[in-house]
């Protein structure tokens, strides 16, 4: 599991989930992560059948296995019912490599504070009292909290005013430089940019220039470059996809804004 302190995702959240039930109509799936209303247990949800795939579907089996890991979406939380209702149907490929990738890396993280508890006589909830909820409060995740302390150093560390000694510290950061390799992936595109005003090719580096005043984090990369008229490249590097996807998003977003707003046309097509 990736302990989160809240005890159910938000709508639209793409979770991973196990398999427990496989009925007729419906699958039903423990969310591995989260507590539920049962203090100690585990959010459990539903796929209707008809969440499972666009196609009508003859055997259910065909789709899912029993105790099998599958990417979710989210799509309504009842807390105090306890009820989740999730679909397969609306997470495509891409999503499902994705989100289980980082998935993966966070329970490489997790492990390593259960290492860490294991030698200082602390079990996984004190360690997440102690370290890990201070760096989901800043970071988010840990992928990216382990990313930054790799690639900062253990100043970067220090800035969280962890609740532990300095002989802990130093350990944990060392668990760290020694343990986590930073990760690096990138998604491609293609940008066709059309302005119809004389000073169109203004018009297309002050839409870049607007792009590249984004917020991203020192890990995070931005590349468009030139390929023939009207064609561009943008390629976008990144620790884990989350980021790279949502980065990728609010930089075609501003730069389609603001080409539609000055009388151009605005094409993007993902190429990786």
């Amino acid at each position: 599991m990736v302990k989160k302190r809240q005890p159910f995702p938000v709508e639209d959240e793409l979770v991973v989930v196990q398999v427990v039930d496989i009925e007729r109509m419906a699958i039903y799936v423990e969310l591995e992560d989260y507590e539920g209303n049962t203090r100690g247990g585990r959010a459990r949800g539903m796929v209707h059948i008809s969440e499972l795939a666009n196609r009508w579907i003859r055997n259910i089996t065909n789709y899912v296995k029993l105790n099998q890991r599958i990417v979710l979406k989210v799509l309504r939380v009842n807390p105090e019912k306890g009820h989740i209702d999730l679909s397969l149907r609306r997470v495509n490929n891409e999503q499902q490599s994705n989100v289980m990738s980082d998935w993966k890396f966070e329970r490489k993280c997790e492990n390593l504070f259960r290492l860490f508890g294991n030698h200082h006589k602390m079990n996984l909830e004190q360690v997440y009292e102690k370290i890990g909820f201070p760096m989901l409060d800043v970071y988010g995740t840990l992928h990216d909290a382990f990313d930054g302390i790799k690639e900062e150093g253990i100043e970067e560390l220090k800035k969280l005013d962890l609740n532990i000694s300095e002989d802990l510290l130093t350990e944990l950061f060392e668990m760290i430089d020694s343990n986590i390799q930073l990760s690096q992936v990138e998604i491609e595109g293609k940008l066709e940019l059309v302005v119809y005003d004389e000073n169109g090719i203004e018009i297309i580096k002050d839409a870049f220039k607007a792009s590249e005043k984004i917020k991203k984090d020192k890990l995070t990369e931005l590349h468009i470059h030139y390929i023939g008229a009207p064609v561009y490249s943008l390629r976008v590097i990144a620790s884990d996809y989350r980021k790279a996807e949502g980065y990728l998003k609010k930089i075609t977003d501003t730069i389609q804004k603001y080409i539609e707003s000055n009388n151009g046309e605005f094409l993007f097509e993902r190429t990786d």
